[in-house]
């Protein structure tokens, strides 16, 4: 196995209390790092995640997806930009400092951790109104959000996403007038006779 490098780490901004004389200059420590750390930070959303069988890879490369859901629910759908930033940046922090280490790639590479999130777009929010046009508020929100991931380094997977299909059920996902015309249309097959 090949031995951690050591790195230079910024670790607290000009307003922190590590900072008590508001110097220019932050705080240093050293930090070990990975030998995957590197890496990590080469892929950083650099390129297009496929998938060959059961492997993740990114140009080509072997890579460990890990990260979890980022749902929102209800309105506003999704949190502010600096929310989401932060979120993104603890992500990322995250993958770097865990202690797992995958098994290596197929040719013996070692295999980088890559931070993604699986991020909720809810119809309901995109498709307000009855047809097929795109709320633009929601539209320009979600880019906001998935460039903000990108930003900080987290892949994100884009969910469709719905539990008991719409409001109309008790759940979420579908906008209303989509599950209210299924309901006035059950049984029916042909689309001219409803």
């Amino acid at each position: 196995m090949a031995s951690a490098r050591i790195v230079w780490s910024k670790v607290a901004p000009a307003s922190h209390p590590l900072r008590p004389h508001g110097g220019s200059t932050p705080p240093q420590r050293i930090r070990s790092v990975s030998p995957t750390y590197a890496m990590m930070e080469a892929t950083r959303c650099q390129g297009r995640v496929t998938i060959s069988g059961d492997v993740y890879q990114i140009d080509g490369k072997e890579v460990v997806l890990m990260g979890g859901n980022y749902v929102v629910k209800a309105q506003p759908y999704y949190p502010p930009l600096e929310v989401v930033r932060s979120n993104a940046q603890s992500m990322f922090q995250g993958a770097q400092n865990m202690a797992y280490v995958p098994p290596p790639a197929s040719n013996g590479a070692a295999r980088p951790v890559v931070p993604c999130v699986r991020l909720g777009a809810m119809m309901e929010a995109a498709l307000k109104e009855k047809g097929t046009t795109v709320d633009e508020s929601f539209k320009t929100t979600l880019e906001g959000v998935v460039k903000t991931f990108q930003e900080e380094g987290v892949y994100v997977f884009l969910d469709m996403h719905q539990d008991a299909c719409a409001t109309t059920n008790g759940g979420e996902g579908y906008p209303w007038w989509a599950t209210a015309d299924f309901q006035q249309r059950a049984g029916c097959k042909l689309e001219q006779c409803c």
